[in-house]
Parts: C-alpha cells; structure tokens; sequence
C-alpha cells in the first residue's frame, strides 16, 4: 500500500489534464458503443441527472446549493466527460474522469469556470461501485485538500466529501445525482 501512495505522487502529475486538454476531450462526440471495463462502475444506461448538493460546517450550519443538471458522455472510450450547468454561473462546469491502468487508479479532473483545474486520484470497488477520491494536491487559499468517497446504485449516485484546510476540516459536503426520466 506505501508503494502504491508513493507511486500515484510521482505519476500523478505525468497524468494531468490541463484547460485546454480538458476542453478538447468534452468536445468530442459521445461514443457509448466502446468503454472500458472500469469505467463500468459508473451508472452507463442515463447519461441526464439532477444534482443537488449541500454542506455542513463544523459550527453545524447546513448550506444547500442550487439544483443542477448535469450531462454525460462516453468520449474515446476511456473518458467519462460530465458538462454541469450551475445556476449563478456564467460558464460550465467540466469534469473528465479515466481508468490509469499502469497505476491501476482512477482520474478525475474537473475544470472551473475560472480556469482553474483540480485533480483527484482514486480507487474503485467494481463489485460493491464505490470509490474513494483524494485530491492530488492542495489547491486555493488557504490549501485545500478534498477526500471523497461515492457510491453508484442504478437509483442514483451519491458522495460525501470531506474538506480539509491546513489540514483542518472546514467542510463537509454531500450530494446526490439522480437520473433524470
């Protein structure tokens, strides 16, 4: 286990995806037809869903964010591309997420509406579809660093992120993707 940590810091960043990759991923044409076998442990029949998230605070305060849709695509086989339109903003929201078979890891990367992208490395359990998320580095100010777990059912998808700030938790934020008839 050591190793594997040791080895997702050093190949982490030959791995990452910038703006401009990001961009061109999301705007190839779905292909469904072809995925690879662990990209599977995300729902594949909807490709539509509602998102609502909400955060708690340490001091118990509940914070609900606006209900979003969200689309996805199969590009290339290997990437599963989410375009999120998020009320309040003005530009959407991308998130691509692929299988490292060299590192036996998933990838996520999601790209802001500032330009901005954060990347996640994470691990799966096909038969159970969960998975555990770890940002690869701190990012923002103060540094942020975000742990995730999610869970995939063919009723929805839900996850709970832990946020951590100078390695204190400021936040802890759920949601839940619900397919969208």
């Amino acid at each position: 286990m050591k190793l594997l940590l040791v080895l997702l810091i050093f190949v982490s960043p030959l791995l990452a995806l910038g703006k401009e990759e990001i961009l061109k991923i999301a705007t190839k044409p779905h292909s469904p037809e072809i995925l690879i076998p662990e990209l599977k442990i995300f729902p594949t029949k909807n490709r539509k869903y509602t998102v609502k998230e909400w955060m708690v605070t340490p001091d118990k305060e509940k914070l609900e964010g606006p209900a979003f849709i969200t689309k996805e695509k199969v590009v290339e086989g290997r990437y599963i591309v989410s375009e999120m339109d998020i009320p309040g903003l003005e530009d959407l929201v991308y998130m691509i997420v692929t299988y490292e078979t060299d590192t036996e890891t998933y990838k996520k990367w999601v790209l802001l509406p500032d330009g901005k992208v954060i990347s996640s490395t994470g691990l799966g359990d096909m038969k159970t579809k969960t998975m555990a998320w770890v940002s690869d580095k701190p990012h923002g100010t103060p540094p942020t660093t975000v742990l995730g777990h999610e869970v995939h059912t063919k009723k929805n998808s839900q996850w709970k992120e832990t946020i951590l700030q100078d390695g204190k938790v400021v936040g802890i934020r759920k949601g839940v993707a619900i397919p969208s008839k």
